[in-house]
């Protein structure tokens, strides 16, 4: 009977063990640009997150941040691992399933808030937006407004699929750098790796000498 209750005990410490670990030290930031430090449940998440659970104290019962707090801006972890801010932005949603492409060529604008995931960050900023059934990237520069890069597949014809790359010209046009060789911008395709690539090479140009 002993070793039973003693098997019950460690697995309920494990299981507690567990469950502390889904929260990390974290911290999140309000409209007024104040940080308060809390925990964040860290749930790996395969798209974009529509809310976060978070906890004021190790102990303490978590509560929910969505959308509709309309004062929390950004929330991310001490380590560096995820991040993510609050923003008005223009966003195309249209599908890139074969089955539900668009005939429309032209990127279809809707005015939502949304969580985006911070990428990588310096003059320039790249970030993630990703759903079931579409992916997008965005980026700022300095002081303008969140831009969503355009990358869309869409029905031209019965038979045929077209794809607007329109975001290799919004790289030419907004990201001249030295480091940043027109060559490498038709080269560049639309995925993370390659953006990441790009804005980072265009970040370089505005990082101070060591000396």
């Amino acid at each position: 009977m002993k070793k039973i209750w003693l098997f019950i005990a460690i697995i309920a410490c494990v299981y507690t063990a567990n469950a502390q670990s889904e929260f990390v030290k974290g911290y999140y930031k309000n409209i007024s640009g104040e940080t308060t430090e809390c925990y964040v449940k860290n749930e790996d998440w395969n798209y974009t997150p529509t809310q976060f659970t978070i906890k004021t104290s190790v102990n303490a019962q978590p509560t929910t941040i969505t959308i509709a707090n309309t004062d929390i801006t950004e929330i991310g972890d001490e380590n560096k691992t995820f991040k993510y801010i609050k923003a008005v932005v223009d966003i195309d949603k249209s599908s890139s399933k074969y089955n539900q492409l668009s005939g429309k060529r032209a990127p279809e604008f809707n005015r939502e808030t949304l969580f985006l995931e911070v990428i990588t960050e310096g003059h320039a900023v790249l970030y993630q937006y990703k759903s079931n059934y579409m992916l997008r990237y965005f980026y700022k520069i300095g002081d303008q407004e969140i831009t969503q890069f355009i990358y869309k597949t869409f029905q031209a014809n019965e038979s045929t699929v077209g794809t607007n790359k329109r975001y290799i010209q919004q790289l030419l046009q907004e990201f001249k750098c030295d480091n940043l060789t027109d060559r490498q911008i038709e080269n560049t395709v639309y995925t993370l790796k390659s953006l990441h690539s790009a804005i980072d090479k265009y970040n370089s140009c505005f990082t101070a000498p060591t000396k």
